[in-house]
C-alpha cells in the first residue's frame, strides 16, 4: 500500500462523506474538463486521507472507505480507473508530444491519477465488503490487473526505472517519468490482486473462471516470478523495489522477501493449494512446464521467511508427476464458460471515435487557461502531500523487509506463522 501519513488530516469525516457522495462516472470524452479535474482533485484528497486513516494510530476506522462502501461508489472508482487506462493507451500516445511540451502538469494530473485510483482501490479491496460490493464489475478489475501483469512480463528485459536525467526538462526525463509511473501502477496491481484473491469465499464463480481460465493467472504469475521485476542490477549494484523505491541490497538481503514478491507468492499459494482452484484449473503440458519454473525459487531461505510455501512445494512436487494432455487435446474438451459482458469497458469503447477524441483533447489540454489552472492545482496538491509527514517507520525503511515485517505480511495474509 501507499506509505502512511502521520501528519494532520486532510479531511474531516463530514467533508469526506460529502465528497464521496458526489462522485460520479465521467465519460472518456469529458476527461480534462473543469468538472473532471474537480472530481480528480477530490479523489486525490480522499486517497491521502484514507491512507492517513490506515497509518494513524489515532483513527479507529477508515471513514473514507466506509463512505465509499455505504454510498455504493466502488463501481464508480472502477469506471474511472478503466477510463484513465483507456485514455493512456488510446489517446495519449497520439497527442503526447504536443501536450507535454505545452502542459507539463498534464503528466501529473492525468497519468498520475491512474496510480491514485489503484491506491484507493487497494484500501477498498482490503475489506471483504469492498470486494463483494464490486459484484460483476470485479471481473473488469481482474482484466485490468491482468493487463498490468502482461505489461510487466512483456518488459522483463526493459529498464523500467532508469536513472533520472540531469535535465528535468529533457525528453529523456519526461519519458522516464511516464515509465516509472506505469511501472508503479503495474507493481501495485500485484497487491491489488492479492487483496481480491484473499477474499476467495466471497468471489463469484465467474471471478474464478476469469482468474483460472480466461486470463490464466497461475501461468502469468509463474512467468512473473521467473522475471522478478522487483529485483534488478542498478547503478549502485543489486537493487530491490521496496516501498515504491529502488533501494540497494547486498549479501543475504538480496534473498529477503519484499512486499510485492510476498504478495505474488501468497497468490500462488492460494491458486495451487486451494481445493476449489485445483479442481477448476485444467493443466496442459505447457502450463505444467511454465508453473514448474517457480520451483527453483522455493529454497530453504524463502520457505523460512514464508513457511506456508512448504505447501506450494508439495503441490509442485505432485504436479511434476502429473501427465496432463497436450494443448491441442485440451481444445477439444468442453470448456463452456458463461461470463457477464464487461459493461463498464463496453460503455467506454462503444462508438468512440478515438482520432476525433484525440484532436479534441489536444486542444483542451493545451489551452493556455487550462495549462495555468492545472499548474496551480498541481502545486496545491504537492503542498498538501508535503504537509503530511511520512510515517517515520516507513520513511526510514531503506533496507529489505525485516523478519518482523515479513511476519506482519503473513498475518495480514491470514497465514499462521
Amino acid at each position: 500500500m501507499m506509505q502512511g501519513f502521520t501528519g494532520a488530516s486532510v479531511l474531516i469525516q463530514p467533508e469526506a462523506e460529502a465528497m464521496v457522495r458526489d462522485l460520479q462516472p465521467f465519460p472518456i470524452s469529458d476527461m480534462g474538463t473543469r468538472a473532471w479535474h474537480k472530481q480528480r482533485n477530490k479523489v486525490e484528497q480522499l486517497n491521502c486521507q484514507a491512507h492517513h486513516n490506515t497509518a494513524s494510530q489515532e483513527s479507529s476506522s477508515d471513514f473514507v472507505v466506509e463512505a465509499i462502501l455505504s454510498h455504493d461508489k466502488v463501481s464508480v472508482l472502477i469506471h474511472e480507473l478503466l477510463v484513465i487506462e483507456q485514455w493512456r493507451r488510446k489517446v495519449f500516445p497520439s497527442i503526447r508530444d504536443e501536450v507535454i511540451s505545452k502542459n507539463p502538469a498534464c503528466l501529473y494530473s492525468l497519468l498520475y491519477y491512474e496510480g491514485v485510483l489503484v491506491n484507493l482501490l487497494e484500501l477498498v479491496f482490503w475489506t471483504e465488503e469492498g470486494v463483494a460490493r464490486a459484484d460483476d464489475d470485479l471481473l473488469e478489475v481482474l482484466d485490468y490487473i491482468w493487463r498490468q501483469i502482461v505489461t510487466l512480463n512483456a518488459n522483463a528485459d526493459t529498464d523500467y526505472w532508469p536513472v533520472p536525467a540531469a535535465d528535468a526538462k529533457s525528453e529523456v526525463h519526461k519519458q522516464d517519468s511516464e515509465r516509472r509511473q506505469e511501472f508503479t501502477v503495474c507493481m501495485t496491481s500485484i497487491s491489488l490482486l492479492w487483496y481480491i484473491i484473499d477474499k476467495m469465499k466471497v468471489l463469484p464463480m465467474s471471478a474464478l473462471n476469469n482468474i483460472l481460465k480466461k486470463n490464466d493467472v497461475p501461468v502469468g504469475l509463474s512467468v512473473l516470478l521467473d522475471n522478478r521485476p522487483w529485483l534488478r542490477r542498478g547503478p549502485r549494484g543489486m537493487e530491490k523495489y521496496i516501498t515504491k523505491e529502488w533501494q540497494p541490497v547486498s549479501g543475504g538481503d538480496i534473498l529477503k522477501v519484499c512486499e510485492y514478491e510476498a504478495h505474488t507468492w501468497f497468490i500462488m499459494h492460494s491458486l495451487l493449494t486451494n481445493q476449489m482452484c485445483r479442481e477448476k484449473y485444467s493443466y496442459t503440458i505447457w502450463r505444467k512446464e511454465q508453473i514448474l519454473k517457480s520451483r527453483k525459487f522455493l529454497n530453504e531461505v524463502l520457505v523460512d521467511q514464508i513457511p506456508p510455501l512448504a505447501e506450494v512445494q508439495r503441490a509442485l512436487d505432485e504436479l511434476s508427476f502429473l501427465d496432463p494432455p497436450h494443448s491441442t487435446e485440451e481444445k477439444f474438451r468442453s470448456t463452456l464458460v458463461i461470463e457477464p459482458v464487461p459493461r463498464l469497458m463496453d460503455s467506454i469503447n462503444r462508438g468512440t471515435d478515438w482520432k476525433a477524441m484525440a484532436a479534441e483533447h489536444q486542444a483542451r489540454l493545451t489551452d493556455p487557461a487550462a495549462v495555468l489552472e492545472q499548474s496551480k492545482e498541481m502545486s496545491s496538491m504537492i503542498d498538501m502531500i508535503m504537509g503530511m509527514s511520512l510515517n517515520d517507520s516507513e520513511a526510514a525503511g531503506d533496507a529489505p523487509a525485516s523478519d518482523a515485517e515479513i511476519k506482519h505480511l503473513l498475518q495480514q495474509a491470514g497465514f499462521k506463522s
